[in-house]
């Protein structure tokens, strides 16, 4: 088994992104999830309810969630290379 590295990049990214924008928005018009944004927002600096601090974190979330999709990814077909390896000894 294969996994794209890119593709599980770019899936993790939009995701992530797409979490943080539902959390700014939640507390933001419900005062609800104010936890999250401040946690969030010292890991991602500029990250905030405002649409710039909204668009900061998009951009966070897209690089930090597509780093983490494509070392994972990297790391998986590795183990799964070595795997493979051995099933022809």
């Amino acid at each position: 088994m294969h996994i794209h590295p890119v593709r599980l990049g770019v899936a993790l990214g939009i995701t992530h992104a797409a979490f943080l924008v539902a959390i700014a928005v939640l507390a933001a018009f419900f005062r609800w999830a104010n936890e999250w944004v401040h946690l969030f927002s010292r890991l991602y600096p500029g990250y905030g309810i405002s649409i710039f601090g909204i668009a900061i974190g998009v951009l966070w979330a897209i690089l930090a969630g597509f780093a983490l999709g494509w070392l994972f990814a990297v790391v998986f077909n590795f183990f799964a290379y070595l795997d493979a390896s051995d099933d022809f000894d």
